[in-house]
């Protein structure tokens, strides 16, 4: 027997906490609802128990699926939604400014809000907002033979100031053309010297040139290929000298390939015939 009231006990315990008919009797007389019976308040009482939990049971199934661990009055608003129930009307008030008290000469309290301190100078100078930097490409120049290659700007200013002539001035230096001085001197004989097609000497300015710095893939393919044509193996060089042939995208290593071959053909020893 003491074994079975325990067990009523626990499980007693174990219910979930439902709404009482004395709290539907108070909320009706509040409202103007009065003369129910028993029965009348004992079913109300279910039937907001019911609606109540099916829903904390969806305002909880919103709130997981919104991965959060509080539940908010739209999660509820939700829940009251999917249920076809109207929500009720109600405000949400924002937090009262703090009150100060005042005790007066004549002994009346007086009650008025705390001036708070407005900083004007952030008002009037907010902070600027930093702009994010566009994104960029940070180009890495390589080296060759321990030796830095300088950008492209680089050379075009080193070689302009070795030549003593800016790089504005280059072009219209280019198209003009500069005469000797037996030239003004005779120009009869310098026109039937064209006249005959005898070829004269003519100084002319030529823009300096220079090799555009090679990526670290062209850098790897232009020594894979090399060393392939200079290795024993038959079948890297025939495989390189096919590359050679038939890829289009060796414009660039053009000028180092001459360069090499030119260097390559030349006899070390200017006495060997």
């Amino acid at each position: 027997m003491a074994a079975h009231s325990a067990s009523a006990s626990s499980f007693v315990q174990s219910l979930p906490p439902r709404i009482e008919p004395q709290y539907v009797r108070i909320v009706g007389d509040s409202v103007g609802v009065v003369n129910l019976t028993p029965a009348a308040l004992q079913c109300l009482a279910d039937k907001l128990t019911q609606v109540l939990s099916r829903c904390s049971l969806l305002a909880h199934k919103f709130t997981i699926h919104g991965r959060r661990r509080t539940m908010k009055v739209e999660d509820v608003q939700h829940a009251l939604r999917e249920m076809n129930i109207p929500m009720p009307i109600g405000a949400l008030t924002r937090p009262q400014p703090s009150i100060r008290q005042l005790r007066m000469p004549g002994g009346e309290q007086l009650y008025v809000r705390e001036d708070m301190d407005v900083d004007v100078q952030s008002i009037a100078q907010p902070p600027q907002t930093k702009i994010p930097v566009k994104r960029h490409i940070r180009v890495h120049w390589i080296r060759v033979d321990n030796e830095e290659e300088p950008p492209q700007e680089k050379k075009a200013k080193k070689a302009s100031h070795g030549s003593g002539m800016s790089s504005t001035d280059l072009p219209a230096a280019l198209r003009k053309r500069v005469t000797l001085p037996a030239e003004l001197a005779a120009p009869s004989v310098s026109f039937r010297m064209a006249a005959q097609g005898i070829p004269k000497k003519e100084q002319i300015l030529v823009k300096p040139s220079f090799l555009e710095p090679l990526s670290v893939e062209q850098q790897i393919y232009l020594k894979e290929i090399v060393e392939a044509c200079v290795g024993q193996d038959d079948r890297k060089r025939q495989q390189a000298l096919q590359s050679l042939e038939r890829d289009t995208g060796i414009q660039e290593l053009l000028p180092r390939l001459s360069r090499l071959i030119h260097t390559s053909v030349i006899p070390p020893d200017k006495g060997y015939s």
